[in-house]
């Protein structure tokens, strides 16, 4: 299936596993540690890389379904998932480390940059990989971040995050929509 890759294909799922691990392990009412941090971030970032670079080299000649199912589905999926983890850990580690007068201001900022950060590597994993899924799956997300911001009090919204963020998000949603389309359009005529 992977061809003379094949014996690394353990590397994306064991690291992602490991983040799972560490996750559950992590005490939901204390703040995560540095340590802690410090290995979600090794294990996002070989987890990532390594999937992707698997992504590239998978080439599955039997029926195409099984193609969909573990290469546009699977894979795309992890991809996407791990990028936004990726932030998620680098600004969880950053307002570890921030003073307490500070926290607020950088989080109204960090939110805001990293809201914009994620969609736009997710869309040019999409666009690089030729992945229609990891669009979906970013739609997805931005889905859940809109409602999420939404959700919380206007009051505690207002003093903690920037108000710009739900507008952002919302341009995510339609920027993962123009490049669902627009894959599928050069799929569609590259098939012609």
């Amino acid at each position: 299936m992977l061809g003379n890759i094949s014996k690394f294909h353990f590397i994306p799922l064991l690291s992602i596993a490991a983040l799972f691990i560490n996750g559950e392990c992590t005490d939901k009412e204390k703040f995560v540690t540095d340590t802690q941090l410090f290995f979600f971030l090794i294990f996002t970032i070989l987890a990532l890389f390594s999937m992707i670079f698997i992504y590239i080299y998978t080439k599955i000649d039997s029926p195409e379904y099984i193609n969909y199912i573990i290469k546009n589905s699977a894979y795309s999926c992890l991809i996407s998932f791990l990028i936004y983890n990726l932030f998620v850990v680098i600004w969880e580690y950053i307002m570890n480390n921030k003073d307490d007068d500070k926290i607020v201001n950088f989080n109204k900022n960090c939110s805001t940059a990293f809201s914009i950060l994620i969609c736009l590597a997710n869309l040019c994993a999409s666009f690089l990989l030729k992945e229609i899924t990891i669009s979906v799956f970013n739609l997805i997300i931005y889905i859940g971040m809109t409602s999420n911001f939404y959700n919380i009090e206007k009051k505690i919204r207002d003093n903690l995050l920037n108000k710009s963020i739900g507008i952002i998000d919302i341009f995510g949603i339609i920027l993962s929509i123009l490049m669902i389309c627009f894959i599928a359009y050069r799929k569609k005529m590259s098939n012609n």
